[in-house]
């Protein structure tokens, strides 16, 4: 009769769920009696209508028959030989404990006693003579991703059984096929497990230690959590419904799958609520996903699971892959364009690549103490925090930004919108962020400061955290999350981009339970990306705004805001003006200053306000960005204290020489003169939107009488 090979073969690709298709070769089946049928892949009772994979599955039950561990159900896998007391190698029967994590082992004395050890190092010590075995801890059931059988092929199987197995005709068929991937078990067929035991009371008896001599029937492990999730997840790409005698649904499970590259040491783990709050669930193994999960079932009916589903989970599921230095990825149901789960399967785009973004060794650079919570706890970091804004007027729940105000739109308590146009004349004289305080209702004016139903308050004005942004001058942007880079817990100063980078990555994956430090909303390990790398400027993810970076980064973040349009701060470049040592060691001490020059030469014309050009009684000093001059810093004021003098222009803002177009090159001249040691200089340069480097070389002074 059938035989479900365990030649793998996988038509996904998959490195991970290996899958077991049905073979053409034909072997025995055997009545064991009571209505059970024993092959040499799996076990099928047709009393109770339940089946187990054996040798596919690589699975073992025993019920324990110590005294001291009465009542309690124990699975373990086994491997599929014992070396005996000639220390020989034997193979088990077909029928006999099969598997592939647990080592068996003759104990020293010729007594029929066994020692079993998991790779736990957890051993059970089972004795042949006195048909008992007991345990020194739990052993720890492990699924083995390299084993499996297609939906389609246990179908096939069940074909060919009841095909050639003439007694096996007179009980009810398990599985109605609907396509190849979707499938119902009818008549109270379910999957379960069925244990490979000897003699009454589910325990082992022998007469000797040589396996296959054991006698007696096989036995029904009764449902529990512990046993049949784990059968049910070694069916592979299937969906299927478990229906009772009547037609009527107990359980659902859909079949999920994982398309794309992950490592086979990656733990998948889901999502079957939207809130963000609820607790994941791993996979059953690491590596490419190929398992069926439960969405539905009815809690009246399913009386054998321990925690039967009262609601169908069938409008959310969410994927994700978080492993330390490595791109992180997710998928839900919008990714694959459904909006209710049934049971078929489904297939997610979910895959990871190294993350050549990640510097840092391991976690303990970022919380030495590993306790897996916020803040961190080393200095470059422990400044770090995030805020998930709430509602301005509650001060609970999400922020909803509805954009642009509207009239005649229904609007809520704490609604955000837009003021376009500058009705509310707030006297900044631009389009600004407000939210409704008060009298919420369906807007009615034609402009949100006509709105004779709603009070609209200045979003900044709120006592709660707000959203909005003057990024570029008189463009308000808005957030829905903050990161600050230095929120002064420890006082360290701000973070730079990197160690954001390296903060949010840390945080999503590494912290148990909330992420946000001033209101408990927000699980890490799923919530939504911060940040991400294009080449070597940082991006914000949609509605994500980094408050108080390093300086140093002002023009190397771009942030997405709530629609994720792109907002950048005016480009600011770095000057540097090199002196040499002539300037640096004048006793004076040597001064500097710096001109705008005119580019035309035509102190009448070009960027340059006329008359205002160096060399002229209006000569214009060039502005640095924050205020101030070049070189007011130094020093006492303009004066050479060391071999460079580093600052920043305001390449896309800076206008104070009069006629400037923004973001175009600048012509600036730089005087220098000592006193005892440096004679006078005078460099041209220009500033582009990279910047500027002045290298002022003076002459040695060898005529100056003070």
């Amino acid at each position: 009769m059938a035989h479900i090979s365990n030649t793998l073969t996988d038509p996904d690709d998959l490195a991970g769920g290996d899958i077991t298709a049905v073979a053409s070769s034909v072997i025995g089946v055997t009545e064991t009696g009571g209505g059970i049928y024993n092959t040499p892949e799996m076990y099928i009772d047709c009393i109770n209508k339940v089946f187990a994979f054996k040798a596919a599955g690589n699975f073992a039950a025993f019920s324990q028959a110590d005294a001291s561990l009465a009542g309690a159900d124990m699975i373990i896998t086994c491997a599929p030989t014992y070396v005996d007391s000639t220390g020989a190698t034997v193979s088990y029967a077909d029928d006999e404990l099969i598997g592939s994590r647990v080592t068996i082992t003759d104990s020293t004395s010729d007594d029929g006693t066994y020692l079993i050890t998991d790779n736990n190092a957890t051993s059970v010590t089972v004795d042949y003579n006195a048909t008992t075995f007991t345990t020194d801890a739990t052993i720890t059931v492990e699924i083995d991703a390299g084993s499996g059988v297609l939906g389609q092929a246990l179908y096939s199987a069940f074909k060919k059984i009841w095909q050639h197995v003439a007694s096996i005709t007179k009980y009810d068929f398990p599985m109605l096929s609907i396509t190849n991937e979707q499938f119902e078990f009818s008549k109270d067929w379910k999957p379960t497990m069925i244990a490979p035991t000897r003699g009454v009371s589910d325990e082992i008896t022998a007469t000797t230690k040589t396996a296959d001599s054991h006698s007696g029937a096989q036995s029904v492990v009764p449902y529990s959590e512990s046993t049949d999730i784990y059968t049910r997840r070694m069916i592979r790409t299937a969906g299927w419904t478990e229906a009772e005698s009547d037609g009527a649904m107990t359980r659902r499970f859909n079949g999920n799958i994982t398309l794309g590259s992950l490592n086979v040491t990656d733990q998948p783990y889901y999502v079957q609520d939207a809130g963000k709050t609820v607790t994941t669930v791993n996979t059953s193994y690491t590596g490419p996903v190929n398992e069926a999960i439960q969405f539905e079932g009815d809690s009246v009916k399913d009386t054998d699971s321990a925690a039967p589903l009262d609601t169908a989970k069938d409008t959310y599921f969410k994927f994700f892959v978080r492993t330390r230095s490595y791109t992180y990825a997710d998928a839900d149901l919008d990714d694959i364009g459904v909006t209710t789960l049934t049971y078929i399967v489904y297939r997610y785009p979910v895959s990871n690549a190294a993350d050549i973004d990640i510097k840092l060794a391991n976690d303990t650079l970022i919380d030495s103490s590993v306790d897996y919570a916020v803040p961190a706890d080393t200095a470059d970091f422990a400044d770090i925090s995030i805020v998930y804004l709430v509602n301005p007027s509650s001060g609970t729940g999400d922020v909803n930004i509805t954009g642009a105000y509207t009239n005649g739109q229904a609007y809520s308590l704490g609604d955000v919108a837009y003021d376009t146009g500058n009705s509310q004349s707030d006297g900044s004289g631009y389009d600004r962020w407000w939210y409704v305080s008060a009298t919420a209702g369906t807007s009615a004016g034609a402009d949100m400061n006509a709105d004779s139903q709603n009070t609209w308050t200045l979003w900044t004005a709120s006592a709660e955290d707000n959203g909005e942004r003057e990024i570029q001058q008189g463009i308000y942007a808005a957030f829905h999350t903050v990161i600050d880079a230095d929120d002064l817990q420890v006082g360290n100063g701000s973070a730079d981009r990197q160690k954001v980078y390296e903060w949010s990555q840390w945080a999503l994956r590494a912290v148990t339970g909330v992420i946000d430090e001033v209101a408990t909303s927000q699980n890490a390990n799923i919530a939504d990306l911060l940040v991400n790398y294009v080449g070597d400027q940082l991006h914000t993810k949609p509605g994500v705004m980094i408050d108080s970076h390093h300086a140093n980064d002002e023009n190397k973040i771009t942030f997405h805001d709530y629609v994720d349009s792109s907002h950048g701060y005016p480009t600011v470049v770095p000057i540097n003006i090199n002196f040499n040592s002539n300037l640096v060691d004048d006793t004076g001490p040597a001064i500097f200053r710096c001109y705008y020059k005119d580019t035309t030469g035509d102190t009448d014309t070009g960027f340059i306000a006329p008359g205002s050009d160096f060399g002229t009684a209006n000569a214009i000093e060039v502005n640095k960005s924050g205020g101030g001059k070049f070189g007011d810093d130094a020093g006492g004021g303009n004066e050479v204290v060391s071999s460079t003098y580093p600052t920043n222009y305001a390449y896309s803002t800076d206008t104070a020489s009069g006629n400037r177009t923004i973001d175009e090159p600048t012509k600036f001249v730089t005087i220098a003169i000592g006193l005892d040691t440096a004679q006078y200089i005078a460099a041209t340069e220009e500033i582009t939107g990279s910047g500027a480097v002045v290298s002022l070389v003076s002459a040695l002074e060898r005529n100056y009488v003070a």
